[in-house]
């Protein structure tokens, strides 16, 4: 059995412990937290003529760790959707709308990063939610 949409998901594995004379289980302690890069992978393995063995369920994946991701650059496509998600796993408001305003600086230069940079140029106003000066070459 495959299952493919839950690729990129987040993954968290927990370490549970039980008591068996009790039953009571301690608290769950994360232990790994991830993304998932591959499909699931289910296999059951059971006697149906046996009434003493449960058998057993073996789920496999492929998983990265968040650590080993820090010094990758994430990617974002240029298209509205990608942009979008984009800002919502960086945890800012994902109604932003950069692509619509983007015709509006073609052949323009546009400074990022500084308010008003001192460069020769006729200031022909801010665009977008950062208000993000527009000059034009003289």
């Amino acid at each position: 059995m495959e299952i493919n949409q839950f690729r990129g998901r987040n993954i968290l594995i927990y370490l549970i412990m039980a008591d068996p004379d009790t039953g009571e289980f301690t608290d769950p302690d994360l232990i790994f937290r991830g993304r998932q890069n591959s499909d699931y992978r289910i296999v059951e393995d059971r006697d149906p003529e046996s009434t003493e063995r449960g058998g057993t369920v073996t789920v496999k994946t492929r998983i990265t760790a968040d650590l080993s991701q820090i010094n990758s650059a994430m990617s974002c496509r240029s298209n509205v959707p990608s942009h979008q998600e984009f800002l919502r796993r960086a945890g800012i408001a994902t109604d932003d709308e950069f692509f619509s305003r983007v015709i509006t600086i073609m052949n323009q230069t546009v400074f990022w990063g500084t308010a008003d940079p001192d460069i020769p140029g006729r200031f022909l106003g801010r665009v977008g939610p950062y208000q993000t000066p527009v000059y034009a070459d003289v």
